[in-house]
């Protein structure tokens, strides 16, 4: 399994349940309520507030890995997820619940080593994204 597959398999359990979005899915929250023009979908001007309607706990949004450092043996990444919630409070609240869902590398043996996090505002929403950066090392399995 791959790692974003494992970190939507380990925040799949979450209390309560939480959507959370695969890195092509990055457009969805904001598309809610768009506009078709010529064949694509134009973004809505009330996407992201329509959503939280729809899901008052927010959500998490996974991002594809980037890659620092690779010897053929074993691949360094950072990866990247936002918890973005209607406020503040729950933003940093679904932070909590996601961060321990994915473990602790000293007491639990968890492969994800955390860096940082950081908290911003979402512009005319009202809501908050919390951006937890970890990484993680895959060794490559030659068989």
């Amino acid at each position: 399994m791959d790692s974003i597959s494992t970190l939507k398999t380990l925040l799949s359990n979450l209390d309560p349940p939480i959507v959370v979005l695969e890195p092509q899915e990055v457009d969805t929250p904001m598309l809610i309520g768009s506009a078709e023009s010529g064949g694509r979908k134009i973004a809505g001007t009330q996407g992201l507030s329509k959503w939280f309607e729809a899901h008052p706990n927010g959500y998490v949004q996974l991002y594809d890995p980037t890659p620092v450092f690779s010897d053929g043996v074993l691949d360094q990444n950072i990866y990247l997820l936002d918890c973005v919630a209607p406020t503040r409070a729950k933003a940093l609240e679904l932070y909590l619940k996601a961060r321990k869902a994915l473990g602790d590398p000293l007491r639990d043996g968890s492969e994800w080593v955390y860096l940082d996090k950081i908290v911003l505002p979402l512009e005319g929403t009202g809501g908050a994204r919390v951006q937890l950066r970890m990484y993680k090392t895959d060794v490559f399995d030659y068989r």
